[in-house]
């Protein structure tokens, strides 16, 4: 199946996919929206794409009109009709982060951070959940456009900033690479006194300093929003203007950070002077009170997957190789003084915040992003991290779990489940049926699959429709062709399925099927 669908692109495979769609020679818009949105496609792109094939507004394509699907987003829409996206059952991986995110929901440990007055005043109750692939799917649950400050979210983009805008040699000379071992804001330096990473506070102070140092305040806040706003796709990412001077005002702990590195040496001839000092540490409130939501954390995540272009607008916007060594110290040091333990036990390169963000990355597939303001012992959003661990525990996406051997009962991602079994072509006809899953048949069609074909127990998937009550998918099958009087091996019709099962819709639609046959 894999071989026969993932093919270039053609003229007769577009035609062979128009065919799939199509009902009385056209692609009725609707069906269009039903199959891409069925794939996690996400639903400004959708509007974006019809908006340029139906330039008329007829709500339906032609196949002359469909063929330029393939020029939108790269490909991505086709594929995604195809089955070609990086997590291909979108479907299934949807139903089981819903199951997660209510398993998680339930969680109230924990409590709100305190220090300043605007965190403490969080709705401790909400909880939002966005995944988002490297090719533009997306996942979405609970209070997603409820904005937040970033706090120490934003250190992993300063530090890609300063590489970017450095080089790794400079940076270097200012900031370490290793796990502190110590509490997030604590007085210790490494070795060469220097912060021992960019993830902790010390360490952040320093990046943010190597920042456009020279421009004027203004412009060089602009500058780190600007780069903001292009991880996020173009949303507006804002800032908060409350929450930066309550963090100004209850800084005593970080002043005395900046000037124990001060003194030690570690910024060098950068800053010299206290007025110096003054401004790259407002400056660095800054940053941690920019104001996103959590949909724009899991489109940074997502781009930072994708190696530092945007999944959807194709910005390039950081190298791969400072994606790679951003993703490495998020590995190692992101999670406050749980990193060590994140990483075993969950494995993945993830950013946590003190306001209840955390963002996590699956190299190569999406990034995610959690929102809920009650906090862990260790700074850490309860719920978030709970929800990484349960995630972690049904998809093998621990940079060191096994997907090869098939030992592990973890599911892979990147595979459709149906596909992955041992299943032949005519069952995942038949599961598809059952469930629903129209992108499945399509694909299956597309492939050759006669959808009369029938099981062990001469069941056709319009047995397995009707009996589950799937109407579009009754519907679909019945306009390919499928045989409404077809029996089993007891004899049973998919009407008499659909009857036994008080379906009633779907066997109205049959008995109209078998209505319509030549007498």
């Amino acid at each position: 199946l894999t071989k026969k669908v993932a093919m270039t692109s053609t003229r007769h495979d577009i035609e062979e996919l128009f065919r799939t769609l199509a009902s009385d020679g056209a692609i009725p818009i609707s069906t269009l929206e039903d199959a891409l949105m069925d794939e996690g496609v996400k639903e400004d792109l959708i509007r974006s794409a019809i908006k340029k094939l139906d330039k008329e507004r007829k709500r339906k394509l032609t196949l002359e009109q469909f063929r330029g699907i393939s020029d939108l987003n790269g490909g991505l829409l086709e594929r995604a009709l195809r089955g070609q996206l990086v997590i291909p059952d979108f479907n299934t991986f949807s139903r089981d982060l819903a199951e997660i995110y209510e398993e998680v929901e339930k969680n109230e440990s924990g409590a709100n951070a305190d220090y300043i007055p605007q965190l403490a005043r969080q709705d401790p109750d909400q909880f939002g959940l966005v995944v988002y692939t490297v090719d533009g799917q997306v996942y979405s649950r609970g209070a997603v456009d409820v904005g937040f400050t970033v706090q120490s979210c934003s250190k992993p983009i300063t530090y890609a900033m300063a590489e970017t805008l450095l080089g790794v040699d400079k940076v270097k000379q200012h900031v370490g690479h290793e796990p502190s071992g110590k509490s997030f804001n604590a007085f210790v330096l490494d070795s060469k006194s220097l912060p021992h990473n960019p993830m902790i506070n010390a360490g952040a102070i320093m990046t943010a300093s190597l920042l456009q140092p020279d421009m004027e305040p203004s412009d060089r806040f602009d500058y780190v929003l600007s780069i903001w706003k292009r991880l996020a796709g173009g949303n507006h990412i804002g800032f908060d203007n409350a929450t930066y001077l309550s963090e100004l005002r209850h800084a005593d702990r970080n002043f005395a950070l900046a000037y124990f590195m001060k003194s030690a040496g570690a910024f060098g001839d950068a800053v010299t002077t206290s007025d110096g000092l003054q401004r790259n540490l407002e400056f660095y409130f800054q940053c941690c009170s920019i104001f996103a939501t959590c949909e724009d954390m899991a489109s940074v995540a997502a781009t930072l997957a994708n190696g530092g272009t945007h999944p959807v607008t194709g910005d390039k916007i950081f190298a791969p190789a400072t994606v790679r060594n951003t993703l490495s110290l998020m590995f190692s040091c992101g999670m406050y003084d749980y990193s060590g333990e994140y990483a075993y036990s969950i494995g993945l390169p993830a950013k946590s915040g003190v306001a209840g963000c955390v963002m996590c990355v699956v190299p190569n597939v999406m990034g995610m992003a959690t929102w809920s303001p009650r906090l862990d012992a260790q700074g850490n959003s309860v719920r978030g991290v709970d929800f990484f661990t349960r995630l972690t525990q049904r998809y093998a996406l621990h940079v060191f779990d096994d997907t090869s051997s098939g030992a592990s009962r973890k599911r892979n991602v990147r595979a459709r489940l149906p596909a992955d079994s041992v299943m032949n072509s005519i069952s995942q006809m038949c599961y598809g049926a059952s469930q629903g899953d129209l992108t499945l048949l399509r694909q299956l069609r597309i492939a050759g699959v006669d959808v009369s074909s029938t099981d062990y127990d001469q069941r056709a998937p319009l047995h397995l429709a009707a009996a589950e009550g799937r109407l579009k998918t009754t519907m679909w099958l019945l306009s390919e062709g499928a045989n409404p009087v077809q029996k089993d091996r007891w004899g049973v019709t998919p009407l008499e399925e659909a009857k036994n099962n008080g379906q009633v819709k779907t066997a109205a639609a049959i008995q109209a099927a078998i209505d319509a046959l030549p007498q």
